[in-house]
Protein backbone atom coordinates (compact mmCIF):
# COMPACT_ATOMS: atom_id res chain seq x y z
CA UNK A 1 0.00 0.00 0.00
CA UNK A 2 1.22 3.86 -1.10
CA UNK A 3 1.68 6.24 2.05
CA UNK A 4 -0.67 8.45 0.10
CA UNK A 5 -1.97 9.28 -3.61
CA UNK A 6 0.92 10.30 -5.71
CA UNK A 7 0.68 12.26 -8.75
CA UNK A 8 2.82 13.10 -11.90
CA UNK A 9 2.44 16.70 -13.07
CA UNK A 10 3.42 16.87 -16.46
CA UNK A 11 4.15 20.23 -18.13
CA UNK A 12 3.25 21.01 -21.78
CA UNK A 13 2.65 23.45 -24.59
CA UNK A 14 0.70 23.07 -27.03
CA UNK A 15 3.69 23.79 -29.74
CA UNK A 16 5.76 21.07 -28.23
CA UNK A 17 6.00 17.72 -30.58
CA UNK A 18 7.91 16.22 -28.09
CA UNK A 19 5.21 16.72 -25.40
CA UNK A 20 2.18 15.58 -27.50
CA UNK A 21 3.80 12.56 -28.76
CA UNK A 22 4.12 11.21 -25.23
CA UNK A 23 0.80 12.16 -24.41
CA UNK A 24 -0.94 8.91 -25.41
CA UNK A 25 1.50 7.28 -23.38
CA UNK A 26 0.48 9.18 -20.13
CA UNK A 27 -2.35 8.47 -20.58
CA UNK A 28 -2.54 5.02 -21.00
CA UNK A 29 0.04 4.77 -17.40
CA UNK A 30 -2.78 7.02 -16.11
CA UNK A 31 -5.54 3.83 -16.57
CA UNK A 32 -3.18 1.60 -15.60
CA UNK A 33 -1.95 2.65 -12.24
CA UNK A 34 -5.02 4.82 -11.02
CA UNK A 35 -6.10 1.95 -9.02
CA UNK A 36 -2.50 2.03 -7.16
CA UNK A 37 -3.22 5.94 -6.38
CA UNK A 38 -1.23 7.03 -8.50
CA UNK A 39 -2.26 9.88 -11.22
CA UNK A 40 -0.70 12.30 -14.03
CA UNK A 41 -1.96 15.86 -14.43
CA UNK A 42 -1.15 18.20 -17.25
CA UNK A 43 0.02 21.36 -16.46
CA UNK A 44 -0.40 23.59 -19.82
CA UNK A 45 2.03 26.34 -19.85
CA UNK A 46 0.95 28.11 -23.42
CA UNK A 47 -2.31 29.87 -23.30
CA UNK A 48 -2.12 32.29 -21.39
CA UNK A 49 -2.91 33.33 -17.96
CA UNK A 50 -5.99 33.41 -15.50
CA UNK A 51 -8.09 36.15 -16.97
CA UNK A 52 -6.30 36.30 -20.31
CA UNK A 53 -6.53 33.19 -21.86
CA UNK A 54 -5.89 33.00 -25.60
CA UNK A 55 -9.22 31.14 -27.09
CA UNK A 56 -7.51 30.19 -30.20
CA UNK A 57 -4.82 27.93 -28.11
CA UNK A 58 -6.92 27.04 -25.52
CA UNK A 59 -9.04 25.43 -28.56
CA UNK A 60 -5.85 23.81 -29.87
CA UNK A 61 -4.95 22.05 -26.38
CA UNK A 62 -7.99 20.74 -26.37
CA UNK A 63 -7.88 19.29 -29.74
CA UNK A 64 -4.28 17.96 -28.81
CA UNK A 65 -5.93 16.42 -25.57
CA UNK A 66 -8.89 14.51 -27.48
CA UNK A 67 -6.78 13.19 -30.07
CA UNK A 68 -3.97 11.99 -27.84
CA UNK A 69 -6.83 10.13 -25.95
CA UNK A 70 -6.05 11.47 -22.83
CA UNK A 71 -8.36 11.30 -19.81
CA UNK A 72 -6.68 12.34 -16.80
CA UNK A 73 -6.72 15.82 -15.91
CA UNK A 74 -5.20 18.80 -17.63
CA UNK A 75 -4.94 22.43 -15.72
CA UNK A 76 -3.92 25.86 -16.44
CA UNK A 77 -1.63 27.31 -14.35
CA UNK A 78 -2.83 29.97 -11.62
CA UNK A 79 -1.00 33.10 -10.57
CA UNK A 80 1.32 31.15 -7.74
CA UNK A 81 2.65 28.83 -10.85
CA UNK A 82 3.69 31.34 -12.67
CA UNK A 83 7.15 31.45 -11.10
CA UNK A 84 7.68 27.36 -11.13
CA UNK A 85 6.79 27.47 -14.83
CA UNK A 86 9.49 30.75 -15.66
CA UNK A 87 11.67 28.98 -13.67
CA UNK A 88 11.46 25.83 -16.20
CA UNK A 89 13.89 25.76 -19.17
CA UNK A 90 12.45 22.58 -21.01
CA UNK A 91 9.12 21.13 -21.45
CA UNK A 92 7.98 18.72 -21.38
CA UNK A 93 9.01 18.72 -17.71
CA UNK A 94 7.65 16.28 -15.28
CA UNK A 95 7.91 16.08 -11.15
CA UNK A 96 5.98 13.71 -8.64
CA UNK A 97 4.79 14.90 -5.73
CA UNK A 98 3.05 13.40 -2.73
CA UNK A 99 -0.35 14.12 -1.60
CA UNK A 100 1.11 17.16 0.77
CA UNK A 101 3.38 18.95 -3.12
CA UNK A 102 6.27 17.43 -1.65
CA UNK A 103 8.48 16.35 -4.59
CA UNK A 104 9.29 12.81 -5.28
CA UNK A 105 12.42 11.84 -6.92
CA UNK A 106 14.09 13.89 -9.57
CA UNK A 107 12.00 15.95 -12.19
CA UNK A 108 12.27 14.85 -15.27
CA UNK A 109 13.42 17.15 -18.35
CA UNK A 110 12.12 16.23 -21.81
CA UNK A 111 9.79 13.60 -23.10
CA UNK A 112 10.18 10.03 -22.86
CA UNK A 113 8.78 6.50 -24.00
CA UNK A 114 6.17 4.52 -22.76
CA UNK A 115 8.54 1.99 -21.54
CA UNK A 116 10.83 4.47 -19.91
CA UNK A 117 7.95 6.39 -18.43
CA UNK A 118 6.47 2.72 -16.83
CA UNK A 119 10.27 1.78 -15.61
CA UNK A 120 9.67 5.73 -13.96
CA UNK A 121 6.44 5.18 -12.06
CA UNK A 122 7.46 1.74 -10.80
CA UNK A 123 10.39 3.36 -9.36
CA UNK A 124 8.49 6.02 -8.13
CA UNK A 125 5.92 3.51 -6.36
CA UNK A 126 8.06 0.81 -5.19
CA UNK A 127 10.35 3.65 -3.40
CA UNK A 128 7.17 5.40 -1.89
CA UNK A 129 5.50 2.12 -0.22
CA UNK A 130 4.98 1.50 3.05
Amino acid sequence: MLKGKITLINMWGTYCGPCIKEMPFLASLHKKYYEMDLQVVGLLIDIGSPGSINAQKKRTAEGLVEDAGVTYTSILPCAGLADFINSTEYIPYSVFVDQHGHQLGESITGSMSSSAWEKAIKNVIYTYMY
